[in-house]
């Protein structure tokens, strides 16, 4: 082999191993969130109207949630694991003796850093605010599913009073009564059902209730006769309109929930001196760290692949498990620092911008630091 394409095939040897520990790395990180935040209450929320037809849409919502965290953690650990390996095997000290520096290392790892960085950038400032929306949406249809019919109390659901004796699993329903007093409608009426079933609709934002066996008592009090009309069936299809139950899901007033467009509308808005009062947060702060958190955010990849090199490399051989904690204090401190900020600039105390870039350059300067001095000591 030329020692001129030396460095390309270190690099490519590097880059893989990276990929695979990387991958391994977000398997692992991704696994043990959801776990934490959605497996553990499963059993609650199935309790309450949960389906498994709704998991494909929580798993993919809080996985979209949390692959912008996992992602540059997961390839945090891959690269100091592979640089660190290669360190504890000599393998860096065999590329000194054949006059290959450090660059080889930093120009794969950074390859794969951009690359990662692009997909955060897509992640947080494109899908995560998504996903938010639809698990905020996912979390309201299940409540409305499973509170909105309670047995044995009179409910009042937009004009129609609803009364349920009993209610099954499998939302079945026993002794049913559905009053209509609208203004809207030339008539009242009352519909009595020895049972039944319902089930939520939440695309059309509906509840659809099926009743066997019933009567339908019609008001006809403009009638001469002056008598109320009675209509018996076996089986009945009604629809009941929910859509002010749920409103609130599909609005998205909260920071972490608006697209970049529209936290740079508020921001504006806050500019002019206009309140916020239709929103849930009333401090214009809260949305402008979310807004440069978003812009922040891709570029820790790009300070971690520095961090990686300049931190793998340097140092003593030692054990490999030195990346796995070098790895998970690197990105605490990173998230930590952000997320402390971040409660100083809701409260007013530090300018957004200031909290955001400040925490990202300062990381940006200690990577360049660290690179510079493993520079000096193995050479580039």
């Amino acid at each position: 082999m030329r020692l001129s394409m030396l460095p390309r095939t270190i690099g490519f040897s590097l880059a893989r191993e990276i990929l695979l520990y990387s991958f391994i790395g977000f398997m692992a990180i991704t696994l043990i969130l959801l776990s934490q935040n959605a497996l553990r209450h499963l059993e609650q929320l199935v309790r309450v109207g949960f389906e498994w037809r709704d998991m494909a849409v929580a798993l993919r919502a809080l996985s979209v949630m949390f692959m912008a965290y996992a992602l540059p953690l997961a390839f945090l650990l891959g690269a100091l694991f592979a640089i660190r390996r290669m360190k504890s095997d000599a393998e860096l000290l065999a590329m000194q003796s054949c006059g290959v520096g450090v660059g080889a290392l930093l120009a794969a790892t950074l390859s794969i850093g951009v690359a990662v960085s692009g997909l955060t950038a897509f992640l947080v400032i494109d899908a995560e605010h998504v996903a938010r929306r639809d698990m905020r949406t996912l979390l309201m249809n299940v409540g409305a599913r499973g509170n909105i019919i309670e047995p044995g109390r009179f409910q009042n659901i937009g004009d129609r009073v609803v009364f349920v004796g009993e209610r099954y699993r499998g939302n079945r329903l026993r002794t049913i009564m559905i009053a209509s007093r609208s203004d809207e409608e030339p008539f009242g009426y009352v519909i009595f059902a020895d049972r039944g079933s319902f089930e939520f609709d939440g695309e059309r934002e509906v509840l659809r209730v099926r009743l066997d066996g019933g009567d339908v008592h019609i008001d006809s009090a403009d009638d001469d006769a002056g008598r109320d009309k009675r209509i018996s069936f076996e089986r009945l299809d009604y629809e009941i309109d929910i859509r002010h139950l749920i409103a609130q899901a599909y609005t998205p007033t909260r920071p972490k929930q608006m697209s970049l467009a529209e936290l740079r509308a508020v921001g504006e808005k806050a500019n002019r001196g206009e309140e916020l009062s239709t929103l849930d947060e009333k401090r214009p702060s809260w949305y402008a760290f979310e807004f440069h958190r978003r812009l922040a955010l891709p570029l820790a990849p790009i300070i971690f692949a520095v961090l990686a090199v300049a931190l793998g490399a340097s140092g003593r051989r030692s054990s490999r498990a030195l990346a796995l904690v070098l790895g998970v204090g690197l990105a605490f401190t990173y998230y930590a620092a952000l997320s402390f900020g971040g409660l100083l600039s809701e409260r007013g105390w530090v300018p957004a911008w200031a909290v955001v870039w400040g925490v990202s350059g300062g990381f940006a300067v200690t990577a360049g630091w660290a690179l510079r001095r493993t520079w000096r000591t193995l050479g580039l």
